[in-house]
Formats: C-alpha cells, sequence, structure tokens
C-alpha cells in the first residue's frame, strides 16, 4: 500500500495553508523558488539548496506545534515527508538500474556515488 493512500491531497493542501499564512515561512518558500526559477539544476543540486530547504522543514515542525491541530498536521506532516522519501529513493533506485543497462555497473555505482575519477585513466 502506498503512503499516499492514507493522505489525500487536500489534507496535504490543509497543512501547507495552515503554515503558508506565516511570513517567516513564505518568505523561505519564496526565496526557494526564484533560486530555482534563475539558477535552475545548479541551484537544485547545491548545498545552499540542501541548506534552505532544511531550514524551511524545520520552519513547518515548528509552526506546526503552535497550531491548535496539530495532531492532526503532524500526522499529514510526516506521512507527506515519508512520502516524499519513498518517491526519492525510488528515482535513485531507478536510474542505478537504468544507467546500469546502458553502461557498466563500475561506472553505474561510481557515478551514483560521485567517485568516477577512480576509474579514469590519467
Amino acid at each position: 500500500m502506498d503512503i499516499i493512500d492514507e493522505l489525500s491531497r487536500d489534507e496535504i493542501n490543509y497543512m501547507f495553508e495552515a503554515i503558508s499564512k506565516y511570513h517567516i515561512y513564505s518568505k523561505i518558500e519564496k526565496k526557494l523558488l526564484e533560486l530555482i526559477y534563475d539558477e535552475g539544476y545548479t541551484f537544485l543540486n547545491s548545498k545552499r539548496n540542501e541548506d534552505l530547504t532544511e531550514e524551511k522543514i524545520i520552519l513547518e515542525k515548528k509552526l506546526i506545534k503552535f497550531q491548535i491541530n496539530r495532531n492532526q498536521l503532524s500526522r499529514i506532516f510526516k506521512l507527506f515527508y515519508k512520502e516524499q522519501d519513498i518517491r526519492e529513493n525510488e528515482i535513485i533506485k531507478r536510474f542505478i538500474i537504468t544507467a546500469g543497462r546502458k553502461n557498466t555497473f563500475k561506472h553505474c555505482f561510481s557515478w551514483a556515488l560521485g567517485i568516477e575519477n577512480l576509474y579514469e585513466k590519467k
């Protein structure tokens, strides 16, 4: 059973509506979108993106704690990010399998791990 089966689109929207009304949250979200638009994949693959996204998620948790319906929002939050992790892992898994079919697994895994230089001839 998919996690998404336990979580409706309305619930996800409900959670983000509850926290996006806060200026500090909207400011981080706006900054992320601007950087994605301006820098594209360079930003998406950067440490700065990781840091801002982590900051956004931490803020989401904090804002949820102050909501009257925090138990419901917390449940939605956990399921939402669990689903995101599952999807991300599935994308990585499929990439590795696809790349492995096109190349040798040695090159596929070395690329995935960021150590492709170990196999290059000098």
